[in-house]
Parts: C-alpha cells; sequence; structure tokens
C-alpha cells in the first residue's frame, strides 16, 4: 500500500534537488522542503522539522550551506534516521556529518556522477560514488539494493580517495572549461573538430552554477595542488615555445 512505502525527506529543490524528486518519488512518500522555493503540487512541500522526521534525509544544498544545513537539522532529527548528502566533495562534509548529527542518527556521503543535463535520458547506467559513514552493513545494503533498482552503478571508496580523483577530473575539468569561456572561445567559421570539442567543454561547464564552481574548488583540498601543477604544465610549455620564436632555425645556405 502507498501508505507503508518509506518517507524521504529532500531538503534544497534546486536543479538536483528536482532531479533526485523525479526518480525516487516512485519509491516512497517525499517531502520536500526548500525556504526558498515553492514545491509544485502533488509533492508536499514541508518544514524542516517535517523533512527531518522521515527514514531517510537527503541534503541536496549547495555545499557552502551544508554545514549550517546539518546544524539546523540536528534538534528535530529521530534516532534511526540516516542522513545522505550529495555534495560534490566528500571530506568535509564526512567530518560535519560526524561532527553535527547526533550519534544515533546514521549518515552517508554520495555523489552522483551525473547531473540534470547528463541524465536527460534517464540515470540508468550512470555512476554513483558511496562513502560509508555511520550506519550499520545491513542498512547499506538495502540502500544498495535501491540504487541497483535505479540502474545505478555503485563506486565504493573513501572520502579522500574521492576528493583526489574529482580534483583531477571534475574540478580540472570545469576550471579548463570556466578559462575557455573568459578566454572567448566560442563558435568559429574556419575551426577544427578538436576546437569544436574545447567549445563543448566551455558551454557544458558554464550550465552549472558559479556557486558550484566555486564551492568545489573551495571545499576540495585538492584542488589547489591540480591547479598549481597545471599551471607549471602550461608555463613548462609556453617557455617551450618561447624559445622557438626567439631562436628560430638557420635557414639552409645549400
Amino acid at each position: 500500500m502507498k501508505a507503508d512505502r518509506p518517507r524521504y525527506g529532500i531538503i534544497g529543490y534546486g536543479r538536483f534537488g528536482e532531479l533526485v524528486v523525479r526518480y525516487l518519488e516512485p519509491y516512497g512518500r517525499l517531502v520536500v522542503c526548500d525556504p526558498g522555493r515553492q514545491v509544485p503540487f502533488p509533492l508536499q512541500n514541508g518544514s524542516l522539522e517535517a523533512a527531518a522526521s522521515a527514514r531517510a534525509v537527503i541534503l541536496a544544498v549547495p555545499i557552502r550551506m551544508l554545514e549550517d544545513t546539518l546544524q539546523s537539522l540536528r534538534p528535530h532529527l529521530t534516532p534511526g534516521t540516516v542522513v545522505v548528502d550529495v555534495a560534490s566533495v566528500k571530506s568535509l562534509p564526512m567530518q560535519w556529518m560526524e561532527t553535527h548529527l547526533p550519534p544515533d542518527v546514521d549518515y552517508v556521503g554520495t555523489h552522483p556522477l551525473f547531473g540534470p543535463d547528463s541524465s536527460r535520458t534517464g540515470i540508468r547506467g550512470h555512476r554513483i560514488v558511496v562513502v560509508p559513514g555511520r550506519i550499520a552493513r545491513s542498512r547499506l545494503e538495502r540502500m544498495y539494493r535501491l540504487l541497483d533498482r535505479l540502474g545505478l552503478r555503485i563506486i565504493s571508496t573513501t572520502a579522500e580517495e574521492h576528493d583526489r580523483a574529482m580534483a583531477r577530473t571534475q574540478a580540472l575539468t570545469h576550471w579548463l572549461g570556466r578559462s575557455l569561456t573568459a578566454f572567448g572561445v566560442g563558435p568559429e567559421s574556419i575551426d577544427t573538430h578538436g576546437y569544436r570539442l574545447l567549445a563543448q567543454v566551455a558551454e557544458w561547464a558554464s550550465r552549472d552554477s558559479r556557486e558550484l564552481f566555486q564551492d568545489m574548488h573551495q571545499f576540495n583540498p585538492f584542488t589547489q595542488d591540480v591547479r598549481a601543477r597545471f599551471r607549471d604544465a602550461l608555463t613548462g610549455l609556453d617557455a617551450e615555445l618561447s624559445s622557438l620564436t626567439a631562436n628560430p632555425a638557420p635557414e639552409d645556405e645549400t
């Protein structure tokens, strides 16, 4: 019966919160809380207290708001609830959940490696990172079964391993895309296939908010080193080419 389905609290109804609701709604009764946005009917637009009383609470808020949200959520949680975040960094969110959640509340870190744009035709086959926190194995396995029913491929790892990888892949890609946009990369009448791929990266990176771009760099402890090493690589290549320009090869006199 519908009343027997588990209740899920969704906090945050931005672009990714909408995606969570779309695919989770068939599996439970949802209470959505977002003070800054009206939730459309027939979703239940609930208070923070109502969302916190659910069996599982999913935090789909910007990374910069996550710690404050956890502090606000704490007084309203009931023993046995599991809190799940979906942030694109994991080390700090896992620390925040350990610090601010009551000891009788479980928590798990996740990072879906897809978004509203890359999942327009569905989420089946996409990957999701799971960082187990304070949760019983049996309960984690139930969560895995739900993710499997959604068609997601699970990558279980640690927060540090995740953040090291994302600094090289996600954060670096977004940084390059934003740099290309700032440089002025766009459609050209005379171009190459490689250039069109660069223009696609620039266009893709600009779809996500500036807030997300800043947060994935500010709250990932490994991004600064990755950016520094990439700048060093660019500087080395530029020096190589400048040297060639300054010292042209002598003309063949034969």
